[in-house]
């Protein structure tokens, strides 16, 4: 299963159930800092006025930069459905795709791009594209998992493969490189406590890749620890 498939993007966030379900283990469960944070840090570092969000998921993330930050904000992303959950968060979103954005060259002072890169059917032209409506010098902030993203959990299970990324950690300052003057990788990394089977059970279901694994789950006690390795790549428009 590739996650760049067009017919797996449309199916998963077409609405917002399963994605919910997933973003459970990253916003009540992990403890420690988060990509996000980093990503926030990385954009005051610059204090931007325009900011352009691609592949915007549920709003969460913008409506921080709304409120964190206080910049202008506009997101985009291909799912009708996600857009529609982030104007009613009060953010300007609209519909589109990130690889041929309906933006002018140069308007933006950043670019955000958290968990959606691996998901672009063409990464040379969504990057290029993101390149393009960044102002000269202007900041890329593009979020990921290391393929060591819970793997003691996946590997418990037998199936260590599940958290391999076509973006990654590991794999994604090469990407980016082609297309930008500087690339910089900055690694967050925290404990997912899973607080017991059926919150676990959840999460496994969820997932795009390696749902089966839900069936997988032996009978547990108590609370289930994984380890959380997240990173965010900073790339600077020559």
């Amino acid at each position: 299963m590739k996650f760049d498939d067009p017919e797996l993007v449309a199916r998963e966030y077409g609405d917002e159930t399963r994605f919910v379900a997933r973003r459970v283990a990253f916003s009540e469960f992990v403890e420690g800092q988060t990509a996000e944070d980093l990503a926030i840090e990385a954009l005051r570092e610059v204090a931007p006025s325009r900011v352009l969000e691609v592949g915007c998921g549920l709003g969460e993330f913008a409506e921080r930069m709304n409120r964190d930050l206080e910049v202008d904000v506009t997101a985009v992303d291909l799912s009708p459905r996600m857009v529609e959950l982030t104007r009613e968060r009060g953010v300007n979103a609209i519909t589109a795709d990130a690889q041929d954005l309906p933006f002018a060259d140069g308007k933006f002072d950043c670019v955000v791009a958290n968990w959606v890169i691996h998901h672009f059917q063409d990464p040379e032209a969504g990057v290029r594209e993101m390149g393009r409506v960044l102002r000269s010098e202007g900041r890329l902030v593009a979020a990921t998992f290391s393929t060591e993203h819970m793997r003691d959990l996946y590997d418990w299970l037998g199936a260590s493969e599940v958290g391999d990324l076509e973006f990654s950690s590991e794999n994604g300052a090469e990407l980016l490189g082609h297309h930008f003057g500087s690339v910089e990788r900055r690694d967050a990394h925290g404990i997912v406590r899973f607080p017991d089977r059926d919150s676990l059970h959840s999460y496994l279901s969820s997932l795009i890749r390696g749902a089966e694994l839900a069936e997988r789950l032996p009978e547990l006690e108590g609370v289930f620890e994984a380890q959380s390795w997240q990173s965010i790549f900073v790339a600077t428009n020559s």
